[in-house]
């Protein structure tokens, strides 16, 4: 009991991300900034009535594709030629409905995966059920 006592005092300090984590998660947020660009550039496409105006937007869209490709082989790369999280990473793809893009992103967000018990990651993630009262509300 005291033990759950001075958790809940003093939660578990979570620990700063290495150099390598914060550079995965830089190209993890940017490639998700691409994405967002492209699916932009893709409405724009579908209102564009000019033929100038659509060149331009279907050139910007391949560069977007070819860059977000470039940026996908790059950060697999990174994943399996990295001993620590070449072992997370296979473990996660082996999550049935667990692709490339989850992987990288749960690894860049969240490196305690591993460290940490399935609730106190629940917990760190949001998605733990916990109670929302105070007061009166409920």
């Amino acid at each position: 009991m005291l033990c759950a006592f001075a958790r809940a005092i003093r939660p578990a300090v979570r620990p700063l991300k290495s150099a390598d984590t914060r550079e995965l998660d830089d190209l993890v947020n940017r490639r998700h900034q691409l994405v967002e660009i492209r699916v932009q550039e893709t409405l724009r496409l579908a209102a564009a009535s000019s033929k100038a105006l659509q060149k331009s937007l279907k050139t910007h869209i391949a560069w977007l594709d070819k860059r977000i490709t470039k940026l996908d082989h790059d950060l697999k790369d990174r994943l399996q030629t990295s001993d620590a999280w070449k072992v997370k990473d296979d473990l996660l793809r082996g999550i049935p409905g667990v692709g490339d893009v989850t992987s990288m992103t749960m690894l860049a967000k969240c490196p305690e995966l591993g460290q940490l018990n399935r609730r106190e990651i629940a917990k760190l993630v949001g998605v733990a059920p916990l109670a929302d009262d105070s007061g009166k509300h409920r």
